[in-house]
């Protein structure tokens, strides 16, 4: 966790950073806004097993999960929030294991 700067200090960083990158507008890429975006994506059954192998690993080392859906790569956070959802609608039945986190955390 970072320390809170003094605002005279975070002024002058930014006005720094801001002034380099002028000079250098290559060095300072910025990240593309995220869109809103739900979709479901179909997986093979051995595609499926294979990611949730990765991800049970990634839970029980307390480490980050990657994964790309829909060519959009996503980074879970350690620390994510996870639920089982179940639902019956005429006749069907449907399990979603999800998992929840903020933006900020990444």
């Amino acid at each position: 966790m970072r320390a809170a700067q003094p605002p005279a200090f975070s002024q002058g960083l930014r006005s720094l950073t801001r002034a380099f990158a002028r000079i250098h507008p290559s060095t300072f890429r910025t990240m593309p806004a995220r869109r809103d975006r739900d979709l479901a994506r179909t997986y093979s059954r051995a595609q499926f097993v294979a990611k949730l192998r990765r991800l049970a690993d990634a839970l029980e080392a307390g480490a980050p999960f990657t994964i790309q859906v829909a060519g959009e790569r996503l980074r879970v956070p350690a620390d994510a929030a996870f639920n089982i959802e179940h639902e019956r609608e005429e006749g069907a039945e449907e399990l979603e294991f999800q998992v929840r986190w903020s933006a900020a955390d990444q």
